[in-house]
């Protein structure tokens, strides 16, 4: 019986699809990559390079770019006909996975020939993060909140409805004129009425952060030249990293003592709900 040998091209394609599957199943299960998502997105992109760029180069190299001189080769494949194809892969991969996971991923090579390829799957992981934020609103309706009583169903229905309509000033919805919020402050105690309102909309914009990955949400609307007061930036940092469970967050704060409060309230929030 003779050794049975699998087509090199059936390797190829199960490989990159399983590195896929793999780097989807990370995201799904860690809630993001955090500080990691700089090693991780670059040994995923160098081995999709290995099971499909590499390859589908050679295939351009016979074809497409056959009749071109080149002195230069990325091992039996013709320069351009590798960066043309890490673009295509990448590019493809990249919005593919920023699809499926809603998040963007940053990576990095030392090669000249990687970096097309790179900044394609750089960008077009973002973008897919961006169609599927746009998707969701079209095929989700937003939540009616204006029935919605108690503190923690309002609050997390302005949550979504930001989140399906792609606009966090929904969260400006938690104000004083607001009868249902304001009679669900009884249901927070240790803050004024004041406080109740201005914390509680700066936590919603830290959510909100949180879910569509866009820390700047806090600094545009707490942030210095915004005349808000510097607790709430804090505060929506702080949301921002328990509904992302990444502590990490709280270092992109500017002041130490911001940072320190900030991991604080993280730490007893995360052991209050263990």
């Amino acid at each position: 019986m003779g050794d049975i040998k699998i087509p090199r091209k059936f390797v190829n394609l199960l490989g990159g699809a399983l590195a896929i599957a793999v780097m989807v199943a990370i995201m799904w299960m860690t809630d993001g990559l955090g500080i990691w998502n700089l090693p991780v997105a670059t040994l995923f992109m160098f081995v999709i390079a290995y099971f499909w760029v590499v390859p589908f180069a050679r295939f351009l190299s016979d074809t497409v770019f056959r009749s071109r001189p080149q002195p230069e080769k990325q091992g039996d494949v013709k320069t351009e006909a590798y960066i043309a194809s890490g673009v295509f892969v990448l590019g493809l991969v990249g919005f593919l996975v920023g699809v499926l996971t809603g998040s963007y991923f940053i990576s990095v090579s030392w090669r000249p020939k990687d970096w097309p390829g790179c900044i394609a799957f750089i960008l077009m992981s973002y973008l897919g993060t961006i169609a599927i934020l746009h998707a969701v609103g079209y095929l989700v309706p937003a939540p009616d909140c204006s029935d919605v009583t108690g503190y923690s169903a309002i609050f997390k229905c302005y949550v979504a409805r930001a989140v399906l309509t792609n606009n966090a000033t929904e969260c400006d919805n938690l104000n004083a004129g607001n009868a249902n919020f304001a009679a669900a402050h009884q249901q927070v105690p240790g803050l004024d009425l004041s406080d109740y309102f201005r914390i509680s909309r700066a936590g919603c914009y830290g959510y909100v952060a949180a879910e569509v990955k866009d820390d700047s949400l806090c600094d545009s609307h707490f942030g210095p030249g915004t005349g808000s007061d510097q607790r709430l930036l804090e505060y929506c940092y702080y949301a921002i990293a328990y509904q992302s469970n990444d502590s990490s967050t709280c270092y992109k704060l500017q002041k130490p003592d911001d940072q320190s409060l900030c991991l604080n309230q993280y730490s007893q929030a995360v052991n209050t709900t263990k």
